[in-house]
């Protein structure tokens, strides 16, 4: 063989590995799309789980609170302390339990529904919690007790509610 026929054939396998490296890219970059489709798909379908999840998380929350509302002792003690009448020992470890509940359910409620987790307006937790203040004036103490606790939740939260209670003239500058 001479240098012309081998250079010949080198043309032709250089042609052959040239096809077959195009063919080879091909298919991969086929394989990667579709693998990309699948990963955008799964992380959508992720993210609306995720949403359903946070919303289940927030009904949970609010659920307890009415359940611990709802027991007739424990809507005893807070009408009772509604009508400003002092509460033993006993029932103020409830009436606290009962609101410190609602504050964190509240705070977690309004992060989730400010990272976008779930499907329910941001200003509704604080709208609740003013609610809750306005009817139940003692729960303003509970508050400030659980203030720091609380904003290690959801500090937006906090910051929110002192804002708006503050503009309400419901708590004073320093409290």
């Amino acid at each position: 063989m001479n240098i012309q026929e081998l250079g010949s054939l080198g043309e032709f396998v250089g042609a052959i590995a040239v096809m077959v490296t195009l063919v080879y890219l091909a298919i991969q970059t086929r394989l990667t799309r579709k693998a990309a489709e699948v990963t955008q798909h799964a992380a959508e379908e992720t993210a609306k789980y995720a949403g359903v999840q946070a919303g289940a998380a927030v009904v949970e929350g609010y659920s307890r609170c009415r359940i611990l509302m709802s027991n007739p002792e424990t809507a005893r003690i807070i009408v009772k302390a509604r009508g400003a009448q002092s509460l033993t020992d006993e029932e103020q470890v409830i009436y606290s339990a009962v609101f410190e509940e609602l504050i964190y359910s509240a705070s977690a409620s309004f992060e989730s529904s400010v990272e976008l987790a779930s499907f329910h307006a941001v200003s509704a937790d604080v709208k609740n919690m003013l609610a809750v203040f306005k009817a139940n004036p003692r729960v303003i103490a509970e508050w400030r007790r659980v203030h720091d606790i609380t904003a290690g939740v959801s500090s937006r939260f906090v910051e929110t509610v002192d804002r708006l209670l503050k503009e309400q003239g419901t708590v004073n500058e320093g409290d």
